[in-house]
């Protein structure tokens, strides 16, 4: 085996990762352009529906909203919003263990809220910043063979809309 057949593996090989990645953007370009969407799409059907507000805050000496510790928050900005899933975790800051839901905001992000922080029914506090709501909400079906998190996504927002549209 000369140079020329180990030249020619090592591109063969280069070519097999640079198809790989371009494949996989290819994937993920997809799937975002499909679940955006579904949200907007999503979002014109939950409009008449819900009366739920979040509100992103920040701590603040005076604030409005009190959280673990007495520490106070006041407010940032403030959307629509509809909950999309019941979650539970440990809180990153605190490391208690909160229900945590998964919101749909007006905009079409997401942000998961920790329910530590004391508020009014219908009320959603969060410090954190919502973000597009991807793979990272879904991480169990990231590879699931039924559509994968967009599949997931798909139906979590078929039970929302169906969940809204009967008052709940």
């Amino acid at each position: 085996m000369g140079l020329d057949d180990a030249i020619r593996g090592a591109r063969q090989q280069a070519d097999f990762w640079e198809n790989r990645i371009r494949r996989e953007a290819e994937r993920k370009t997809r799937e975002r352009q499909e679940a955006d969407s579904l949200l907007a799409e999503a979002l014109e059907r939950l409009q008449p529906y819900g009366d739920e507000v979040f509100f992103r805050v920040r701590r603040s000496p005076v604030g409005r909203y009190r959280g673990p510790g007495g520490r106070r928050f006041s407010v940032v900005s403030d959307q629509r919003c509809w909950r999309l899933m019941n979650t539970s975790g440990v809180h990153p800051e605190t490391n208690d263990w909160y229900d945590s839901p998964v919101l749909l905001l007006e905009d079409g992000t997401a942000v998961r809220v920790w329910l530590d922080i004391e508020t009014g029914p219908g009320q959603y506090v969060s410090s954190m910043e919502p973000t597009p709501l991807g793979d990272d909400y879904f991480p169990m079906f990231t590879f699931h063979p039924e559509g994968g998190w967009v599949g997931e996504l798909k139906r979590t927002l078929a039970e929302a809309v169906v969940k809204y549209e009967r008052g709940g």
